[in-house]
């Protein structure tokens, strides 16, 4: 089937799950289909060649040999498994963070931070392309960066081995899917990677929450932490996820049509708003889905709110690394033909460092004179959405981010923009397919106010106050 839709690609998983039971497999103790799920339809549309890559990796041996030397030091000093401090809450922040008041946060987690007394919680950290951003004089603050040495010699000796019944299961679950989609998916090797990492995360945080005893643990993107969530459970820890992004019906990371029984999906989900409760099947019931809001997004509306009085004749585009080759000639386009627009084109953290080899038409455009690359968090992205008249995107967060900060809103036809059905059904955004048809709003159409405390609601941060009695 040559299908070039990511929409009409999930709706043909949700097909085959449930035609072919996909969720009752079992191989090496795993529920494999929950792992390599969204793997699977990553690596569909990357041979469909309907996306390009999300972001920038280091995960090869020269990177990691140069951060050796800084992993052994972190894994000496700030190592989670050394600390003696009692904890009722362990927060697993996002690696990304964000420049605010002259430092880094996790704009997800931080407000549940500032919300604890130091004796309750600590937080372990991800390093993000081999650095971690925070300060070290954060004492209730460790790095997860053992995790290499600890898992060091299995990782060199576990060996993921199938039975004759378990490898039939395989080869008929990799001829369905490629039959399917007409693709080439070696899913022998992709089901011994995801199996093995699995079981190193699994085995690294049981171990460690064994010995915290925590009572609850906090986490963002749960389905990149499922060892994680599944030790956290087996040990009767609440598992909580803080929503960090765009949740759809097209996100097989929380969309799961007719099932409610994921071992690897967290206790309780908390939402930016009431919205997103119905944005998916998610596999948990509904008591379990609470409305935190954004405070992060909340606050910034409050102090930017000079910025969104006075906008300036700025078009600002928001680039993923999946979209950002076609994303980058548009904006070029735009801005040869509206010079009385300064174009400012902000990429995603998971492409500041390879877009002038990957992306021609953003260097040649980068050259204009109302032409602005933004490849650093230097200045935050809320303060080019609170200025920025107009902004153009596909299906980033920081569409719904720019909305609630008075932006304009055009959505560009390009795959991925189905994760907007919503806004542009409600007539909340404009829909348009090339340069030319976005002139054309930006010149000749109207724009609404709109509401979106439904998308963001007010912080509710009371849901933390008696968070651990």
């Amino acid at each position: 089937m040559q299908i070039k839709d990511t929409k009409k690609i999930c709706e043909e998983i949700w097909h085959l799950e449930d035609k072919y039971k996909l969720f009752d497999i079992q191989i090496n103790g795993v529920k494999l289909w929950e792992l390599i799920r969204l793997p699977v339809l990553n690596e569909i549309t990357r041979q469909r060649e309907i996306f390009g890559q999300a972001h920038t990796t280091k995960n090869s041996l020269s990177s990691k040999f140069k951060a050796l030397p800084t992993f052994i030091y972190n894994s000496l000093t700030k190592n989670p498994f050394f600390s003696n401090r009692e904890v009722d809450v362990i927060i697993f922040d996002h690696e990304r963070k964000v420049r605010v008041d002259n430092k880094y946060i996790d704009i997800y987690t931080d407000p549940i931070i500032k919300k604890l007394s130091s004796d309750k919680y600590e937080v372990i950290e991800e390093d993000y392309l081999k650095k971690h951003w925070t300060s070290r004089k954060d004492s209730f603050r460790n790095y997860n960066d053992f995790y290499f040495f600890y898992t060091f010699k299995d990782r060199m000796l576990l060996r993921v081995k199938f039975t004759e019944e378990e490898i039939f299961k395989i080869t008929k679950l990799q001829k369905i899917i490629n039959n399917h989609f007409s693709v080439n998916l070696d899913l022998f090797n992709q089901s011994k990677k995801a199996i093995k990492e699995f079981k190193l995360k699994y085995r690294y945080h049981y171990n460690l929450l064994k010995i915290r005893k925590p009572k609850e643990i906090f986490l963002v993107v749960s389905y990149t932490r499922q060892g994680l969530v599944k030790a956290a459970k087996d040990l009767g820890i609440l598992v909580n996820e803080i929503q960090h992004g765009i949740i759809s019906p097209y996100h097989l990371g929380y969309n799961y049509p007719g099932s409610k029984n994921q071992e690897y999906f967290p206790d309780v989900l908390y939402l930016f708003g009431e919205y997103w409760k119905e944005a998916s099947n998610f596999p948990i019931k509904k008591d379990r889905l609470k409305v935190l809001g954004f405070p992060f997004l909340y606050n910034n509306i409050i102090k930017k709110k000079k910025l969104m009085e006075h906008k300036k004749q700025q078009i600002l585009f928001i680039s993923q690394g999946t979209i950002g080759n076609k994303l980058s000639t548009i904006a070029l386009e735009t801005a040869i033909a509206m010079s009385d627009y300064k174009i400012v084109y902000k990429l995603h953290p998971g492409e500041f460092e390879r877009w002038k080899t990957t992306y021609p038409d953003l260097v040649r455009a980068n050259k204009l004179e109302n032409f602005q690359v933004v490849d650093s968090n230097e200045r935050d992205l809320h303060t080019y959405l609170a200025e920025s008249k107009f902004q153009v995107g596909v299906y980033s967060t920081a569409i719904y981010e720019g909305l609630a900060l008075k932006c304009n809103t055009i959505i560009l036809k390009i795959p991925g923009y189905y994760y907007m059905e919503e806004l542009i059904k409600q007539g909340f955004v404009y829909l348009v397919e090339d340069s030319d048809g976005l002139m054309n709003v930006i010149n000749n159409s109207g724009f609404s106010d709109i509401d979106l405390f439904n998308f963001f609601g007010s912080p509710n941060l009371e849901l933390y106050e008696g968070l651990v009695e």
